[in-house]
């Protein structure tokens, strides 16, 4: 009797943490869907993350690996001083938007995050909503009782240098999207502290050097883009055939919305 697979969702946002539990879902040969929520007071770190999902999501693909359904969130907001964990609210309310006949949510919370000691009152947070959501499902935070230096060598090393951490990252000026880490904010600090910071091939030399991550050629529409007061236009240029042994090159999708809340299924 063949063994049902484990429909699982997987708030994915770029980072070690979570892209770790990607390839580990896969891994398990689980049915892996994902949410991305964005928060839109911090327009550099929001481009910076759409591009690199875009790029962990073509490395699976070129894996034959497919997430079962894949939403993205935008939420226009200002900071709230008075919250302790600003992305917690939405990281709730966009993962329960986003249940589709799954059976379990991860998320990504390891020993070395704020948000370690919170895990109770997240939990009891989560099935505060079981009285209006049918077949809510179980929340598990697969790598809680782990530090990231324990399973970070464990990341495929073409998917690690797709993977991005920063809070200020500074985008470059060029046709082409390339970006830089900060080097000076938290989590590049607590990168540097671990080691990690200086495997992405970016941050070697602070000059964006290509990761090595396949030789297999693919096709992407490309984008310029200039700055004109503080706004990004999107231009479309021309299709072009770009070596993905080069995440640096693979353009990104500029794009800001203009509503409250945008909820767009992309598949």
């Amino acid at each position: 009797m063949t063994k049902q697979r484990k429909k699982v969702l997987i708030l994915a946002s770029a980072g070690l943490d979570s892209t770790y539990l990607l390839e580990k879902s896969f891994k398990e040969g689980n049915s892996t869907s994902i949410v991305s929520i964005f928060i839109g007071n911090n327009e550099n770190k929001v481009l910076v993350e759409k591009n690199q999902l875009k790029l962990i999501k073509k490395y699976f693909e070129k894996r034959n690996l497919y997430f079962d359904r894949t939403n993205e969130i935008d939420f226009e907001a200002r900071s709230n001083n008075n919250l302790i964990l600003k992305q917690f609210p939405a990281w709730i309310i966009g993962s329960i938007f986003s249940i589709c006949e799954i059976d379990e949510v991860w998320f990504g919370y390891c020993m070395n995050d704020d948000m370690i000691s919170f895990l109770p009152e997240f939990e009891k947070v989560w099935n505060s909503y079981r009285p209006f959501v049918e077949n809510l499902p179980k929340i598990k935070f697969p790598i809680s009782k782990f530090k990231k230096e324990n399973y970070i060598n464990k990341i495929d090393n073409g998917l690690f240098q797709l993977t991005f951490s920063c809070e200020n990252p500074v985008i470059l000026k060029d046709k082409i999207f390339k970006f830089e880490d900060c080097g000076h904010c938290d989590s590049c600090e607590k990168n540097k502290y671990l080691n990690i910071f200086d495997r992405w091939n970016r941050n070697k030399n602070k000059s964006s050097e290509t990761a090595k991550c396949s030789d297999k050629e693919l096709s992407f529409e490309t984008y310029s883009h200039s700055d004109t007061k503080n706004n990004l236009i999107k231009k479309k240029v021309k299709k072009e055939i770009f070596k993905t042994n080069s995440f640096n090159k693979i353009p990104a999708k500029l794009s800001k919305s203009n509503k409250p809340i945008k909820i767009k299924q992309l598949s």
